[in-house]
């Protein structure tokens, strides 16, 4: 921070009262800011960044008094971070998302207009239906005829195959 005075003299040498004020000169970058989609909206397992929703919202800390840009599809957004340095931004509907693979940057930008180093992640949007899995009554738990589906077990087993990372439902 530096102090500086100012004041007016004409050619005859008259002065005008002094002005006084200070300006801080800052030519540091913020460090990068933190980045990745906010709790709940990693609707997949969770850290592996593929989501069902389309206008996903991500959050991320950044040091306070900056101001974050996203860029993700060709498009480009601003927020400012909250006094702790954290942040948060969802994707307008208008911007909503497709079915895809999408390579996202965020950045911070002090109020010197210094620009941190740059974070990059990714995201899945999938939209795609899982395939109907395929299974019944386990072969050991089929007492009666083979494939008739009858038992007399209690407790019978189901068995069947899946699509991989996918959960099948017993109801």
């Amino acid at each position: 921070t530096y102090a500086y005075t100012l004041q007016s003299k004409n050619a005859i040498g008259n002065t005008s009262a002094e002005q006084s004020g200070s300006v801080i000169i800052d030519t540091m970058p913020p460090t990068a800011p933190t980045a990745g989609l906010a709790p709940g909206y990693d609707t997949g397992v969770a850290g592996d960044n593929i989501t069902r929703i389309t206008t996903p919202k991500f959050t991320g800390k950044a040091e306070p008094g900056t101001t974050i840009t996203l860029s993700i599809n060709g498009k480009i957004y601003e927020c400012p971070t909250a006094t702790d340095g954290t942040w948060a931004f969802t994707l307008p509907s208008a911007d909503a998302l497709a079915t895809g693979n999408y390579a996202y940057t965020v950045l911070a930008t002090d109020a010197a207009g210094n620009v941190s180093a740059t974070t990059n992640g990714n995201i899945t949007i999938d939209l795609a239906l899982p395939a109907i899995p395929n299974g019944g009554l386990a072969t050991e738990s089929d007492t009666g005829t083979p494939g008739d589906n009858i038992t007399s077990t209690d407790l019978p087993t189901f068995s069947g195959t899946a699509e991989p990372n996918i959960t099948v439902i017993l109801t």
